[in-house]
């Protein structure tokens, strides 16, 4: 902890310091959680208690970065042991830079895979995990590589091609790519996201050879006045023409005043084929992370809902926020209750006052 803390300080001097001269920002965000159950089988956890930092801004006209990084979680050793590995989160999430010439752009480094769900773009800190689906909770998302993409002149619409390091891969050297296909449409009530992934694997069942798995997904989100409507769907399987295992996730929120917005959830995920595509087998817990053993076992596919509460105390600022869950589901039998507090702290706005 202590050359953590001498990590995260020389950190933000270096920072300091390079951003005295260019337009950048430095985000804290201390997220703190307790999530006991009523019924079921579990009983406390600390939920999505967690430390990152998030560093981004222009190195010139044409180059720009970002850094975001996961220094805290409730099982912080995980984080670490996790460093060089491709299939599980660590303590760097993403850290890329940016090429923008003009209508196409050019991102290096480590980046989030492109996968056309709202739900796979929220910031990691701004997450419920037991109001999220099993793709959510099962996929890493976070891989090193490149991406290229293309805007139109109305840039209302953008295409982008991406390779990186497959998430089933377990380290980054194992050989295994991901290849991704992406596109937005965002219009002036509708957005729109699709994605088409390729993920290689090792097939046991293959000598251990390279095989595939496809996912299809879109995501599509509606904005009226102080409402938000989204509904996710994706499709994955061993060959594109079946897609033997999918998620349909719907929410919506509702902007009650500048204090105050609730949020809807719910989903449905299922799969046909009894094998797992995304899942794997793990001990008992809150959520399934095997879609395909929970079919076999009890005959159902997965269900899961709740309801979010977010309130920002502070007058004129949306640095605080403290939140609220209910989360239930058709597989742990019990009912996931959620109080926390996330503080976003921007160091150079605070060092400029």
């Amino acid at each position: 902890m202590k050359r953590l803390s001498v990590l995260l300080l020389c950190l933000v001097m270096c920072a300091a310091s390079f951003a005295q001269e260019n337009e950048h920002s430095f985000l804290v965000v201390p997220r703190l959680e307790a999530n006991p159950y009523i019924g079921g089988n579990q009983t406390f956890d600390m939920g999505n208690t967690s430390l990152y930092t998030l560093f981004e801004g222009e190195l010139s006209e044409t180059f720009s970065y970002s850094v975001m990084n996961h220094w805290l979680s409730a099982e912080p050793a995980a984080l670490y042991q996790n460093t060089f590995r491709s299939d599980d989160f660590n303590w760097l999430d993403w850290a890329y830079v940016t090429a923008d010439l003009g209508k196409v752009d050019l991102n290096i480094g480590k980046q989030a895979i492109l996968i056309g769900m709202f739900e796979q773009d929220d910031y990691d800190y701004d997450v419920c995990y037991n109001l999220s689906s099993t793709v959510w909770n099962n996929l890493q998302t976070y891989n090193w590589g490149l991406s290229l993409g293309y805007t139109t002149d109305d840039e209302d619409t953008r295409i982008a091609a991406q390779i990186t390091a497959s998430p089933l891969g377990a380290y980054l050297n194992s050989g295994l790519f991901a290849y991704s296909l992406y596109m937005s449409e965002e219009f002036e009530v509708y957005h729109s996201i699709l994605s088409a992934n390729v993920f290689e694997y090792e097939d046991p069942f293959a000598g251990y050879g390279k095989s595939h798995i496809y996912t299809l997904a879109w995501g599509n989100r509606f904005t009226f006045d102080d409402w938000e409507i989204t509904l996710d769907w994706m499709g994955r399987g061993y060959s594109p023409r079946n897609l033997d295992e999918e998620s349909l996730i719907a929410s919506v929120k509702y902007f009650i005043d500048d204090k105050f917005d609730v949020m809807l959830k719910g989903g449905w995920e299922r799969n046909r084929s009894g094998e797992d595509v995304l899942g794997y087998m793990d001990e008992p817990g809150f959520l399934p992370t095997s879609l395909a053993w929970m079919k076999a076992a009890t005959g159902k596919d997965y269900l899961f809902g709740g309801l979010l509460l977010n309130y920002y105390p502070l007058d004129d600022e949306e640095s605080l926020r403290l939140h609220g869950a209910l989360a239930a589901n058709n597989y742990a039998k019990g009912l996931s209750v959620t109080i926390g507090a996330t503080y976003y702290l921007d160091l150079f706005e605070l060092l400029d006052r």
